[in-house]
């Protein structure tokens, strides 16, 4: 999957920060995919309530935004799941600010970051703290 500039001749460090503003939920779902975000939202939001959280990870491409996400959102969570089409290739910062976290902290969320492609699973299936068969299913 390729994503296209939403401004024609424009570096992804000259793009407007995007910070995601939310607090803290136990849950926290993130993908690039619309159609994720709108299956996830129709049905875990009734299930997990005010304790999820949803959001686009387009914007955490940006090293600000995905330090920012991480120390507000996610080092609070009790399970992320990330769906991050294009993997290290659109989100090495935010990826290795996820691997940090999980070297540094004890009492971290649980992570299972999910490619969307071949290309950069066995990275993601090694950051993840579910088996190799769970984050291909």
């Amino acid at each position: 999957m390729h994503w296209t500039a939403a401004q024609p001749g424009c570096l992804d460090t000259e793009r407007e920060l995007i910070l995601i503003d939310q607090t803290p939920g136990e849950i926290v779902f993130l993908s690039a995919a619309d159609t994720d975000l709108a299956c996830v939202a129709a049905t875990w939001s009734g299930r997990f309530g005010n304790r999820l959280r949803i959001a686009h990870a387009f914007p955490l491409r940006q090293p600000v935004a995905a330090d920012h996400y991480i120390g507000n959102v996610i080092r609070h969570a009790r399970l992320v799941v990330a769906r991050l089409l294009g993997g290290t290739a659109y989100f090495a910062h935010f990826i290795q600010g996820l691997s940090d976290l999980k070297d540094e902290a004890a009492d971290r969320p649980r992570l299972l970051i999910l490619s969307g492609t071949d290309a950069d699973e066995e990275e993601l299936d090694a950051l993840s703290d579910f088996p190799p068969t769970v984050c291909k299913g």
